[in-house]
């Protein structure tokens, strides 16, 4: 028996629609997510995900999804409210690829028109990733120091955490120059989608529905870590209404929430998108309480729209900050120091050299430290700009480290923003000599860069921050390990 979609999402100024729930799961370059739970999970319609999303449609709501799992083909799901799966081989996609998010949203929108689609990323993803033409990536390319080629010597880190590559010539000054990943790996092509695809693909994905005038995704749920930055969320801002996710590590669940997410959604007949954005983070909060393990984590909602206000004064603290320094470099190094820090070096303590600092934390370390009244005035400028974001945040012993204490009950908590070598170390983030760069084609292989890197001084008031440290080492361009929820043994795999 077949039950159709009921109107459910309300925005303002329309009519309630129903929901076509679209999940993008990019798996194929991990084993273990691909067979989640236990290794024994053979075929696409035994993953614990597609078994959700199966509840899902019978709860009402249309599904359409892409998974894509390792030594396996990738696989369009569809399933109509209350209908039953269509699982097709769309052969082998690669997923880093815009144009595979795009085809999958465009075929979501067509198949089941006025309706409002969430969007949930799944499995993989690490806040900022710049956007690489691998084509023009090699070894040839590399640049020459004092008219030699230069090599790449990997070394320990001393604090614990990822290795360290040391580049043997005449360290560049900052911003460095055009990198390949000193393992001799091709950044980007194994790497999660870039922060700029994911905007073009959003973009892409409205243009063949009918241009500006196609509804906008209501709700973008990034359902993994470090994604709620923002980077990416000013990025897709154009293109969305709200999004839901996590600043710091999530766990993967394979969608264990979004069942009771939407037949709560179904049972009240209407909900404004904001609702059921909320509900997204709710539920990840009540999915992961009912685990055994410790799985503290912290999860914000935002109105997408807000992101040009929230760009707006960002530029605005950092151009105060810039005029600050040098002479007051050592209290906006004290202040970085003690704002909240989330993990990004491959150990699981959240301190300095973490690379991604909390934005509203980060504000309000700066308004409490001895800086100039224009410092302390926009710092508390950005602060309120960034109210409510936060939707919960835990406390607890991660199980993947006991020995470590995550504390996210601050309320001055927000989204995560890239801020590579905080204690002046000079060794610094693969993504750095990208970042840095904020105009298209100022390296041959970065032929994008996304609006908020360009039309900000967040990247000046950083090199200004770093000016006179010596560039030591990249740290290992690996993407953090994602820990796994209800998995046996204390461990966890690459996200």
């Amino acid at each position: 028996m077949t039950t159709e979609a009921r109107p459910l999402l309300t925005s303002e100024g329309c009519e309630p629609r129903p929901i076509t729930l679209v999940v993008f799961a990019p798996f194929g370059g991990d084993d273990t997510l691909s067979r989640y739970p236990d290794d024994l999970t053979d075929t696409v319609e035994q993953h614990p995900l597609v078994l959700a999303l199966a509840e899902v449609a019978a709860a009402g709501v249309n599904v359409c999804a892409l998974v894509d799992r390792a030594d396996d083909d990738s696989w369009r799901i569809d399933i109509p409210a209350g209908g039953q799966p269509c699982v097709t081989s769309m052969w082998k996609q690669r997923m880093s690829s815009p144009r595979s998010l795009a085809g999958l949203l465009a075929h979501a929108m067509q198949q089941h028109k006025g309706s409002a689609i969430v969007l949930s990323m799944e499995g993989h993803g690490a806040g900022y990733l710049p956007e690489i033409d691998t084509a023009k990536l090699a070894q040839t390319q590399l640049p020459k120091v004092n008219g030699e080629r230069v090599y790449w010597v990997q070394r320990p880190d001393d604090e614990g955490g990822a290795a360290i590559w040391d580049r043997k010539g005449d360290s560049p000054p900052l911003p460095m120059d055009e990198t390949l990943l000193p393992d001799g790996r091709v950044p980007g092509a194994d790497f999660p989608m870039s922060t700029w695809g994911l905007g073009w693909a959003l973009s892409e994905a409205r243009r063949r529905a009918g241009g500006e005038k196609a509804d906008k995704v209501a709700v973008v749920h990034f359902n993994n870590c470090f994604n709620f930055s923002t980077e990416l969320l000013h990025t897709i801002a154009p293109h969305a209404e709200y999004a839901t996710g996590y600043s710091n590590y999530n766990f993967f669940t394979a969608g264990r929430s979004y069942p009771d997410v939407f037949r709560s959604a179904q049972a009240q007949r209407a909900l404004s998108t904001e609702a059921l954005a909320r509900a997204l983070c709710e539920g990840n909060r009540a999915a992961l309480a009912a685990l055994v393990r410790p799985h503290p984590t912290v999860g914000g909602m935002v109105q997408l729209q807000r992101l040009p206000a929230i760009a707006d004064a960002v530029d605005k603290l950092a151009k105060a900050l810039i005029a600050a320094l040098p002479a007051q470099r050592p209290e906006i190094a004290k202040a970085i120091r003690k704002a909240q820090q989330f993990d990004a070096d491959a150990s699981f303590a959240l301190e300095v050299p973490d690379s991604l600092t909390d934005l509203a934390s980060l504000a309000f370390r700066l308004h409490e430290a001895p800086l100039s009244n224009t410092v302390k005035a926009a710092a508390q400028t950005l602060g309120q700009t960034l109210g409510k974001i936060k939707v919960y945040g835990e406390k607890d012993k991660p199980w993947v480290d006991p020995t470590v204490l995550w504390d996210f009950s601050s309320n001055e908590l927000a989204m995560n923003i890239y801020l590579p070598d905080p204690d002046l170390s000079g060794t610094l983030d693969w993504r750095a000599p990208y970042y840095f760069n904020k105009q298209p084609d100022a390296l041959p292989a970065q032929p994008e860069v996304v609006d908020f890197l360009r039309n900000t001084s967040w990247v000046d008031f950083i090199l200004a921050y770093l000016k006179g440290v010596r560039f030591a080492g990249l740290r290992s361009p690996v993407i953090p390990t994602f820990p796994l929820a209800d998995k046996p043994g204390d461990y966890c795999k690459p996200c």
